[in-house]
């Protein structure tokens, strides 16, 4: 009885290439790797994420950013508990909208506080410990 070596090999190394291109795929479903559709100005961004509800809303704000023709859209939503309240949000503006805050002389002066250390303290404990008069 004969081996036949090359036939041995070429099933080796087609089973290689097989698990290489599964193993291939499988990275990619687990890191929400994307594919893309060109539209005219957006790609629209499919699969982003393993979450799938989270992959949603990001195709439909790539949808919406084609559609009307904008810069794009900032999403963000969250919660927080601390001391027995809590706090939820859902916001969803045009990035557009944004850019315009930059004149507005209110928002400057609120944002400044992030840039010292010591209201920046004075803000993170009240969000830790909520007190009231």
């Amino acid at each position: 009885m004969e081996n036949n070596y090359d036939v041995l090999f070429e099933e080796i190394k087609n089973s290689i290439e097989n698990l290489s291109e599964r193993l291939s795929a499988l990275e990619g479903t687990r890191r929400g790797v994307s594919e893309t559709e060109k539209r005219e100005r957006v790609e629209i961004m499919r699969r982003m994420s393993r979450d799938e509800r989270l992959s949603s809303l990001m195709e439909e704000m790539c949808e919406k950013t084609e559609e009307k023709g904008d810069t794009g859209r900032i999403t963000s939503m969250g919660i927080f508990v601390s001391s027995g309240h809590q706090s939820n949000w859902i916001n969803s503006t045009e990035t557009s909208k944004l850019l315009d805050v930059a004149e507005n002389e209110n928002v400057s002066r609120v944002l400044s506080s992030f840039a010292n250390r010591e209201r920046l303290k004075i803000l993170v404990s009240l969000l830790k410990k909520p007190k009231s008069v």
